[in-house]
């Protein structure tokens, strides 16, 4: 089992009474829409430097990865309801979390996971939900599965060793995107329904959405930090 942290989180959760696991992996912010800033959402979802070279000494590969804060297709500034610029929206982004991941030295794994929610964090300059479309409507879902479509691409566009990523929660998965699959696809699913002073110690209840492969459990998101578990680590 590993334990790990992501954003501005910095050390691994095991116990209210026992104080920190050592950190196995990392997952840190690299940007959001189409801006490459580490600590453009505010202070609780910046990319964590020191827990990324804590990692970093475990040895190659390091495992190490980033996400992007995907918006939805009403974010574009260029928005006019149709699914080409929803998926012009969805390539420029994934290029932008691409070409962030490259000028980031701290990240190793080639897996970059689209950060797919309604929630707006503190310090982040974002429309309502984060610009997804919420109404459940077959408009909102084709609008905003072409989004993450257009993601894929660009993120590969890139490089093609660059692997696209979902983190959300099969609640949100099944509200923005009427459970699209997801097939092949690594997942980092959160559900932070655990007990606050206790930790996994199998992935046993962690649910997927799409019919992705589930790699990163985000069990808990607190006051003082977001904490995970894996047994198996994506690319």
């Amino acid at each position: 089992m590993y334990y790990g942290s992501d954003s501005n989180t910095g050390e691994a959760f095991y116990n209210s009474s026992t104080a920190r696991a050592p950190l196995d992996f990392y997952i840190g912010e690299l940007g959001f829409g189409t801006s490459s800033n580490q600590s453009a959402c505010g202070g609780e979802a910046a990319f964590n430097t020191q827990a990324a070279e804590t990692v970093a000494q475990k040895g190659n590969p390091v495992p190490v990865w980033g996400y992007w804060f995907l918006m939805g297709p009403k974010a574009d500034p260029n928005y006019n309801g149709t699914t080409t610029q929803a998926y012009d929206w969805g390539v420029a982004q994934g290029k932008a979390a691409a070409k962030s991941w490259e000028s980031n030295l701290n990240v190793y794994g080639y897996t970059i996971f689209a950060d797919v929610e309604t929630y707006v964090p503190s310090g982040c300059t974002a429309p309502t939900n984060m610009g997804w479309l919420t109404a459940q409507t077959s408009t909102d879902y084709s609008l905003n599965q072409e989004v993450w479509k257009g993601y894929c691409v660009g993120v590969s566009a890139v490089s093609t060793e660059f692997i696209a990523g979902v983190y959300c929660s099969p609640g949100n998965w099944s509200t923005l995107m009427n459970n699209m699959s997801l097939t092949n696809v690594p997942i980092w699913t959160s559900e932070s329904d655990i007990v606050s002073n206790s930790c996994p110690t199998s992935m046993s209840g962690a649910e997927g959405f799409g019919g992705g492969v589930l790699y990163f459990w985000q069990f808990s998101s607190l006051v003082d930090g977001d904490y995970d578990v894996a047994i198996n680590y994506p690319g």
